[in-house]
């Protein structure tokens, strides 16, 4: 299954076995040239569902949708196991970045973190998985397709938000207030925290 948000909602791309999984109703389906309208309008509200066979047949129609840039980026943790967040244009965010030429994903998501953040010394830890966020530029639909990792650092170096980015504050966050951080943020990376990071409660 690809679950792709935008601004009100995710368009997910679900297969026989996610439909049974799911138990999606056929009422809720919308067809790709549907979804092509859709985006034309600017009249994506809420959620969609769309049929595929398999995940060859997924990207191919992500390509026909939208645009890819491909991003990276880091979910550092420090060793109290708070996590490193930014404030960006309003919302809290995760420091994340474009893709350079001749650059590995591993190394952009390393120098992105350090470029936005000032953190000196960071260091991955393991591969998460991928988001998918839709968003129009120029009149043009980008899907940003950005590949998150885990790292950790022990720097006690002071942290400097990338004011170019429009980053105003970088700042370590007790694990209690990060779901509420990313509740006020983008529904993509609350729902990729609490899939992949949140630390699962021990059965009473």
């Amino acid at each position: 299954m690809y679950k792709v948000f935008h601004n009100s909602g995710k368009i997910l791309l679900l297969d026989s076995n996610d439909f049974v999984n799911n138990s999606i109703e056929k009422t809720t389906l919308i067809s790709t040239e549907s979804m092509k309208q859709l985006l034309a309008k600017d009249a994506l509200v809420g959620d969609y569902f769309i049929r595929i066979s398999d995940k060859k047949t997924a990207d191919e129609l992500l390509e026909d949708l939208f645009k890819i840039h491909v991003a990276a980026g880091g979910w550092v943790f420090d060793t109290s196991n708070r996590l490193l967040m930014i404030h960006r244009r309003g919302s809290w965010d995760i420091p994340k970045g474009h893709l350079d030429a001749n650059e590995t994903l591993e190394e952009c998501a390393i120098r992105e973190v350090q470029e936005e953040t000032g953190l000196d010394k960071v260091q991955i830890d393991r591969y998460l998985g991928i988001s998918y966020h839709i968003y129009k530029l120029k009149g043009e639909w980008i899907l940003k397709l950005t590949h998150w990792y885990k790292m950790k650092s022990d720097s006690i170096a002071n942290l400097v938000p990338e004011e170019k980015e429009g980053i105003t504050t970088v700042k370590w966050i007790e694990e209690k207030q990060i779901e509420e951080n990313l509740t006020n943020g983008w529904p993509a990376l609350l729902e990729f925290y609490q899939r992949c990071l949140k630390p699962k409660k021990n059965p009473a």
